[in-house]
């Protein structure tokens, strides 16, 4: 029989990250168990240990969790480092990649109220670290409903016929400074010194060749951009789409990645009580309104269409 390597890269891929993610709930003190089949999850999580220690300590119980045991759908992606862009004007680096979700893995999402949908994303190596941490967050399958109502997960088909469901996320760094921006301010700390030269001819163009020299091996040595001091942290957000001409003067709004609760990336802290909607979308209430009327119309000629297609072929 013959093998497809491809198949099998994409499978042990995916269990890199399912067992990733075990991993990290067993450091939480939670229990994680590969499922033996694709039952449309791939891990079930339970908190016996701490169940057991409980009982018998007489400690805090977890109020606001969801009930074990949780169903967990893993979803994974591996960026590139030309897949990381420094974005001007916000002085951050910034990668953007989507998690996509067949119709059936989303409906057995929402319908259960202890579904948590994990997104785990690899960076790319460093050549430079020993090693380069992956990043992960958690959504109850009830927000992903919620997101979906709100325009967060684009449908598409593809040439199969399959129906899937888009979630674009943004990884925001550290603040950064553009490297030629950076050397512009050390070197324009060294202006005032010019006039102590005097009026020599000779000693100014020195000092021009010096600073000229300086600015050169400033920019040789140091990377395109340099972590910043400025407050900020890093995090991750998510974004509807890009702009298209249907947006009209939402552009800003639907196209501006909104930050995710911190809670929910990370790993210790899933099932705990959540807002149902994980991250601030206010202001895109009449947009919304006018998507579902042009939809609710499109679905209606659709039928219409279909309704017109069979009493032509009955008759």
């Amino acid at each position: 029989m013959t093998q497809d390597p491809k198949f099998f890269n994409r499978l042990y891929l995916g269990f890199e990250a399912e067992f990733l993610v075990a991993s990290a709930l067993f450091g939480a003190g939670l229990e994680a168990f590969k499922l033996p089949g694709d039952f449309g999850f791939d891990l079930l999580v339970s908190n016996q240990w701490k169940a057991t220690r409980d009982r018998s300590v007489s400690a805090p119980s977890r109020d606001g969790h969801a009930p074990f045991p949780y169903a967990l759908q893993v979803k994974s992606r591996r960026a590139r480092a030309e897949d990381i862009r420094l974005v001007d004007g916000l002085e951050r680096r910034e990668l953007e990649m989507s998690f996509s979700l067949k119709q059936h893995e989303y409906d057995l999402l929402v319908t259960d109220e202890q579904a948590f949908l994990v997104c785990v994303l690899f960076m790319p190596p460093d050549q430079r670290a020993v090693s380069v941490r992956p990043l992960m967050f958690w959504l109850k399958g009830r927000q992903l409903q919620a997101m979906h109502e709100r325009e967060y997960l684009p449908p598409s088909v593809d040439e199969r016929g399959q129906r899937w469901l888009t979630l674009h996320v943004v990884y925001r760094f550290v603040p950064m400074m553009r490297r030629d921006v950076f050397v512009d301010k050390v070197i324009e700390t060294l202006s005032p010194l010019k006039p102590q030269v005097g009026k020599d001819t000779a000693l100014q163009a020195a000092f021009d060749e010096a600073v000229a020299a300086c600015r050169t091996r400033m920019m040789d040595l140091l990377p395109e951009a340099v972590e910043s001091n400025r407050a900020g942290k890093e995090y991750i957000a998510f974004r509807r789409r890009e702009w298209d001409k249907t947006m009209n003067g939402f552009c800003d709004t639907l196209t501006t990645a909104k930050k995710l609760d911190d809670r929910q990336t990370d790993l210790a802290t899933i099932g705990a009580a959540t807002r149902m909607f994980p991250i601030d979308d206010p202001g895109v209430e009449h947009w919304l309104k006018k998507m579902r009327e042009q939809g609710a119309a499109t679905a209606e000629a659709r039928s219409t269409a279909m309704d017109g297609s069979s009493s032509a072929y009955t008759e």
